[in-house]
């Protein structure tokens, strides 16, 4: 079970957000997430104050790869799939610290997605 992954995030630390708890991040944590709200507001582990190789944060670099995870799976439509999966790909070789953030983040998109498509 996921839940159980290593360095993954409590539903609690997930939730907060600016300081406060948000029930709803809290209760789909590890559930599908609609892209029409955006990207994910954090990592799903535990990554904060780490810096990749890019300058950037590594909880940072999480949250935007998730746009890739959404176009990839076909939850949000892109022109070019794959440059995306080219990203996603090429972010998992360079920066080994996101890989386990990478498999969440498919994971969570694939649990519970109510477009059978995502799963292919």
């Amino acid at each position: 079970s996921l839940e159980h992954f290593p360095r993954l995030k409590t539903p609690e630390e997930f939730a907060k957000r600016f300081g406060l708890t948000f029930s709803k991040y809290k209760h789909n944590f590890l559930h599908h997430y609609n892209p029409m709200f955006g990207k994910i507001h954090t990592s799903l582990t535990t990554l904060e104050n780490q810096v990749g190789p890019n300058g950037k944060t590594l909880h940072k670099t999480a949250t935007l790869q998730f746009k890739n995870v959404f176009g990839i799976m076909g939850d949000k439509v892109y022109e070019n799939i794959d440059s995306l999966a080219v990203d996603l790909l090429t972010t998992g070789l360079t920066t080994p610290e996101l890989v386990d953030e990478i498999y969440c983040q498919v994971m969570k998109q694939l649990t519970e997605n109510p477009k059978p498509d995502s799963e292919a």
